[in-house]
């Protein structure tokens, strides 16, 4: 297989994380925050291993199997997670109360 685009992840909250707990200002502070974690078939996706190699100590409260279940989780304001800028993107409805909190994974 060829790899057709590269696309960039970013860190994702709600405003009503954010507003509880802040966001994380460096890599090292999301140590400090809740992530939502990932299980089954979404291993070895490069936002999601990068997150985990930079802030292994977050607390991790629930893990997902879909890339739109993170979506859902996040918009819920259980914690941060990275995300395709593709998928969150693509509808904008979908990212009511959902902010980009770190760019460029």
């Amino acid at each position: 297989a060829r790899r057709l685009m590269e696309t960039p992840w970013h860190v994702y909250a709600s405003r009503g994380y954010i507003e509880r707990h802040g966001a994380p200002a460096t890599v090292q502070e999301i140590n400090q925050h809740q992530l939502i974690g990932w299980e089954g078939r979404m291993p070895n996706i490069p936002g999601l291993d990068w997150i985990m190699a930079n802030a292994p100590q977050a607390r991790i409260p629930c893990r997902c199997t879909t890339v739109a279940n993170l979506l859902h989780v996040v918009k819920a304001g259980l914690g941060l997670a990275p995300l395709p800028q593709i998928a969150a993107e693509a509808e904008p409805e979908q990212l009511d109360g959902v902010v980009a909190v770190m760019r460029r994974l």
